[in-house]
């Protein structure tokens, strides 16, 4: 609980110092990336203690996209690639507190055939969440569809962390259900040297869970997530 605390003092220290800055563009665009941070920081805080999404969550989300979530659901909201880091943090809480933005998901899914698409981080991130959600909702086709668009981007990436990401969502993917492939190039033996820091026994446990047909709830999978990829890369 006090990582977390402590973690939301500083974003929110942080968030003062920037308005100070006399460059308001700088102070703008350092500003919203706190602003994500603190988001994901308060999802996580939220989702550990077993607490339901409250009025002051949407509130921040709010302001963060500029406009309701009802109405950043649209799918011309999100139109445009400079806004993806916002797409990610919207996907991020519809994926974290479904019941809550329920109404939101749903708006957001029915403009599936007008949703737009990109290259590098964190598009495969919004493609294997919009994955998700679709597959919480018995769209499975759509959901196989975009689970392997982002794992196929993700394991052309040399970078470790994101090949990494790349294992990790897979079997996110199929914790939800949904059939996909892993690159044939990534294994997870390579990260015994690239990254050895990673978290392999989570993993692999949540792995053998999901080999046993456990499936997870969109929040569930939230959950896994954070104990196997860095806050901001989930």
């Amino acid at each position: 609980m006090g990582e977390f605390d402590d973690a939301l003092g500083y974003f929110d220290a942080a968030l003062e110092g920037f308005s100070r800055l006399s460059d308001r563009q700088a102070a703008k665009r350092d500003q919203q990336q706190t602003q994500a941070y603190r988001l994901i920081t308060r999802m996580d805080q939220i989702l550990q203690n077993g607490e339901k999404a409250d009025e002051t969550l949407t509130a921040e989300l709010t302001d963060y996209l500029g406009t309701t979530p009802d109405k950043a659901a649209v799918s011309s909201f999100f139109a445009q690639d400079l806004k993806r880091y916002q797409h990610h943090v919207f996907l991020r809480t519809m994926m974290a507190f479904p019941k809550t933005f329920e109404r939101v998901a749903t708006r957001y899914l029915g403009g599936e055939a007008e949703w737009s698409e990109g290259k590098g981080h964190p598009w495969p991130l919004i493609d294997a969440y919009r994955a998700i959600l679709l597959a919480s909702r018995n769209k499975s086709v759509s959901a196989k569809t975009l689970g392997q668009r982002a794992l196929d981007a993700l394991a052309q990436e040399e970078s470790p962390l994101l090949r990494w990401m790349h294992c990790v969502l897979a079997v996110a993917l199929s914790a939800a259900g949904i059939p996909v492939t892993w690159g044939e190039a990534v294994s997870l033996n390579e990260f015994d040297f690239s990254l050895p820091n990673a978290p392999l026994q989570a993993l692999t446990d949540w792995s053998n869970a999901v080999a046993g047909e456990v499936r997870y709830t969109p929040a569930e999978i939230m959950l896994e997530l954070r104990q196997c990829l860095p806050f901001n890369f989930h």
